[in-house]
């Protein structure tokens, strides 16, 4: 119990030693940026606290973007919420997050990713299996390979050969697989709301609305009360069915997405039985109510109503929303948690209004919030140590250690696991609690394989870089020194202060005199000082 609260301490401990030099701001906006840390020997390091001593944070930001991890682990977490109903970092590279990291690395207009027809596909690799719509094979080589995808992604057009029309991420196979899958397309019309405008479905909802285009599957009567369709169903389903259409032509089946071309999915008009006199889905007209609500809501610019899916994306992209619904987003993924209502009434707008006058443009966009002193670490603002860090922290434990003792398919089994055991009211302090437990656990597994094979390396012929005698019974508090000090620079990229030593070495003796029914053998004793530090805040905040 006694090395679980200094644990915990060396938590809270070490947050407090970040510090505002440019050294300290380049590691932290590298590691926010790439989703690893940069080495003290990279070059890259020294020439980030130049631009930052001189006040220019968007050219060192530009350096981080740069890298390949910027594309492969921070665009792909990013894109994969947006591609899944549940909004997680964990499924793996797919045609959407593929899309929207090629549109990033080539620069192109980010509302390209609502109408474009294209797609992003790798080739010339080994055993790597054909681009399909009807599995995920392509991309999962990709990601179990580790493939660099700015290096390798190549656009390839038309998106979809043989297909009528397309409309970017909307007609990818990843989102067809969401929001086409069963069901009766609505839930296209409200996740596109809620990914690219930011806006749930109950902000949009609006009583009083014309029902002409509500379909004929919505009881008008549901406990043979009409006011209960007039109060409830009509408030959602006025708007939802309205923008339906634009998706009338799609469907997911047998794990292949559907492009009916002159025709509409079936399932558009199924259940025609629950109100004959209402809405028959002929083809793939959409509008939306331009109500006063809902221009101050999105922005809309341009035509309101149209035909297909393209126009539809076309109305989304260059919605006022649209820019500022990216501009959260971004700030969400590099800054570790939402703006806050400061942040939402002056940052935000401003940036989201660069976005927009730059050309829409997601790698600038990245750059731009990452360098929000707020963002950076200058401000009073804490970042969350939240379920969204998870993934972060396993991609720079694999970076630091050389090990992965978890393995990429077992890694989004483990954090639901560890999501099961969060704690019900949500509140972001429990959140964060349970969190770095899970995270605890994680450095744990990384820093056992870690020292595991370094004490075989030990024992074996060849040398290794470890200060530690493996075969004597006990660390001297010299040793635990060193190697406190070792773990700072791998996990912390700085020596251990004094202070933090004294701390660091009281962690270690607690480690080296623990009674358990039989004596942890020197490689346990580093393990634990090493999944301290591994998941310290002053770690997963670098």
């Amino acid at each position: 119990m006694a090395a679980r609260t200094t644990v915990l301490f060396v938590f809270a401990f070490c947050s407090l030693a970040f510090s505002t030099t440019p050294r300290d701001l380049s590691l932290n906006l590298f590691r926010r940026i790439t989703g690893v840390p940069i080495q003290l020997s990279d070059p890259r390091l020294s020439q980030m606290e130049k631009f930052i001593a001189e006040g220019n944070f968007k050219a060192a930001a530009n350096i981080a973007t740069e890298d390949s991890n910027f594309y492969r682990l921070t665009l792909k977490q990013w894109a994969t919420k947006l591609s899944n109903r549940e909004e997680s970092p964990f499924p793996s590279l797919n045609d959407f997050s593929a899309m929207v990291i090629g549109v990033t690395r080539d620069g192109k207009d980010a509302r390209l990713l609502l109408v474009g027809n294209f797609g992003y596909q790798a080739d010339g690799i080994t055993d790597l299996p054909k681009r399909d719509l009807g599995n995920n094979n392509h991309y999962d080589f990709l990601e179990n390979k580790r493939v660099d995808l700015k290096k390798e992604l190549k656009l390839v057009s038309p998106q979809w050969p043989g297909f009528k029309s397309s409309a970017g991420l909307l007609t990818s196979r990843a989102w067809g697989s969401a929001h086409y899958r069963d069901g009766t397309n609505r839930r296209a019309v409200e996740f596109s709301i809620q990914e690219f405008l930011c806006t749930n479905i109950n902000q949009w909802k609006e009583a009083g609305l014309s029902d002409h285009r509500v379909r004929r599957d919505v009881d008008r009567r549901p406990g043979k009360n009409y006011d209960n369709y007039k109060n409830q169903c009509r408030t959602c389903h006025a708007t939802m069915d309205a923008m339906g259409g634009a998706f009338a032509r799609f469907d997911f089946k047998g794990e292949r997405l559907v492009d009916f071309g002159g025709g509409v999915a079936d399932k558009m008009n199924r259940n025609g039985t629950n109100y004959p006199d209402g809405y028959v889905t002929v083809d793939d007209s959409w509008e939306t109510p331009n109500t006063p609500n809902h221009q101050q809501l999105f922005g809309w610019r341009g035509q309101t109503s149209g035909l297909g899916i393209k126009e539809f994306g076309k109305l989304l992209a260059n919605s006022d929303r649209f820019k500022s619904c990216m501009a959260e987003k971004a700030f969400k993924e590099m800054c570790g948690r939402d703006a806050n209502g400061a942040e939402r009434e002056k940052d935000i707008p401003a940036i989201a209004q660069k976005f927009e006058e730059g050309g829409y443009h997601l790698r600038s966009l990245f750059e731009d919030v990452a360098v929000l002193p707020s963002c950076l670490g200058q401000g009073d603002a804490p970042t969350e140590a939240g379920v969204n860090n998870f993934r972060q922290v396993y991609e720079s434990l694999i970076s630091q250690t050389g090990v992965d003792p978890l393995q990429k398919p077992d890694i989004e089994k483990y954090f639901q696991e560890a999501v099961t055991r969060l704690p019900k009211s949500g509140t972001v302090e429990e959140m964060n609690s349970t969190s770095l437990l899970a995270i605890t656990a994680l450095s744990g597994m990384f820093c056992k394989a870690w020292i595991s094979d370094e004490a075989k390396a030990a024992a074996g012929e060849r040398k290794t870089h470890t200060e530690v005698n493996f075969d004597a019974k006990e660390m001297s508090d010299a040793e635990i020194q060193k190697m406190a000090n070792r773990y700072a620079l791998n996990f912390w990229q700085r020596e251990a202060t004094a202070e933090e030593l004294k701390v660091l070495l009281e962690l270690g003796k607690e480690f080296r005199d623990l009674k358990t029914d039989k004596p942890l053998s020197i490689a346990d004793q580093l393990t634990g000082l090493c999944t301290a530090m591994a998941s310290s805040l002053e770690s997963m905040s670098r």
